[in-house]
């Protein structure tokens, strides 16, 4: 297969990112958000209509994002722990 025909990478990691980036505009910059929306679609309208991506790529790079956003806070949090743990040990 020729490089250039190629289709894009399962999920699409573009859209993905695009996606948590609107929701944390949402949620923490009502403004940001609605300057970001136009750009974020045309993202994903593009993806498609340039055939970087199926369908089906975006709509798991969605629920990748989306499970990121929920499970971020505990890895956070996990992570914390084990640094302030490690700095305890070796300090």
């Amino acid at each position: 297969m020729d490089p250039t025909s190629a289709r894009g990478a399962f999920p699409s990691l573009h859209n993905a990112v695009t996606l948590i980036t609107l929701i944390y505009a949402y949620v923490n910059s009502k403004k940001l958000f609605w300057i970001l929306l136009i750009p974020g679609i045309s993202l994903v309208i593009s993806t498609i209509y340039l055939r970087h991506h199926y369908a089906i790529d975006l709509f798991a790079g969605w629920a990748l994002a989306v499970i990121t956003y929920y499970i971020a806070p505990y890895v956070d949090r996990w992570w914390e722990q084990k640094r302030i743990a490690l700095a305890k040990r070796n300090p």
